[in-house]
């Protein structure tokens, strides 16, 4: 008879991974004079993002600009998602660092969430904690918070749904019901993930129109995307998939060639269709 072994083995985490671990790598300010003058508002650099053996960004470099509007361009699966929820500081760079200028507040709109749907919330109740940054758990709501909430309403077409209760909203209507409540949050930067998803064409538009807004009031606007059409949109593009394949101006990134490296050449002639 046998013996059968019953020891387990488990993977190495990669070196890459393991160096630097007991060094800072988030930055709450940044008042590096070359960041400044290039209007940083987000730095990374050789940034990595893992979950155990799992690493789902490898060596990020990228700067995020205020003023700016950027699109983070890739698959499902590519990162596009971890990388905004790093720079909504909701998770730390692994390994690299992150750092912010002039940024005390960050807005993220993520995907619709149906677990959202059953909260006993009132859409106006939604927008209101768009302000609590502002005014705090227990400061009152002024008249400001108040002019602020019905502007961003009015900004996304739903004013008339404020005393509707959340559960009854449409996928797409809740979608721009966060994207109302980022709005309130008078961010210096936005992060929305797949804006357009599950809107229609005019909705679309009207989000696209807001986030130039946010763009010439100065905020750092970064939105994540597989649709070239919306890239196009943008000032500068993050070809990404899990590492940087590309970055730079729209007009100077999103080519076949580099395009091709990201989504593949099947993949990629489906989209230009």
């Amino acid at each position: 008879m046998t013996e059968t072994s019953t020891e387990t083995t488990t993977e190495a985490i990669p070196d890459h991974l393991q160096a630097g671990r007991d060094e800072p790598h988030v930055l709450e300010a940044c008042h590096d004079s070359e960041h400044e003058q290039r209007h940083a508002a987000a730095v990374l650099e050789e940034a990595c993002l893992a979950f155990g053996t799992l690493e789902v960004l490898h060596q990020i470099n990228i700067t995020f600009r205020h003023g700016a509007l950027t699109a983070v361009v890739g698959p499902n699966g590519s990162g596009k998602t971890s990388l905004l929820r790093m720079l909504a500081g909701f998770c730390a760079p692994s390994v690299g660092t992150i750092c912010w200028h002039d940024v005390k507040r960050i807005a993220l709109a993520e995907q619709a969430d149906e677990r959202a749907a059953w909260m006993p919330l009132r859409v106006r109740d939604v927008l209101v904690m768009g302000r609590y940054g502002h005014s705090g758990l227990v400061k009152r709501f002024d008249r400001r918070d108040k002019e602020i909430v019905a502007e961003a309403a009015e900004r996304m077409d739903i004013s008339r749904l404020l005393n509707r209760q959340l559960g009854q909203l449409s996928v797409g209507q809740r979608r721009r019901v966060r994207l109302a409540m980022c709005l309130a949050q008078e961010a210096q930067m936005l992060l929305l993930d797949e804006p357009e998803g599950g809107l229609d064409i005019a909705s679309n538009q009207r989000i696209f129109a807001e986030m130039e807004k946010e763009k010439q009031r100065g905020a750092a606007v970064v939105f994540a995307t597989h649709k070239l059409e919306e890239a196009a949109k943008s000032d500068y593009v993050v070809l990404l998939n899990k590492g940087v394949v590309a970055q730079g101006p729209a007009t100077e990134v999103l080519h076949r060639k580099q395009l091709s490296r990201v989504f593949g050449s099947e993949m990629l002639e489906e989209m230009l269709v």
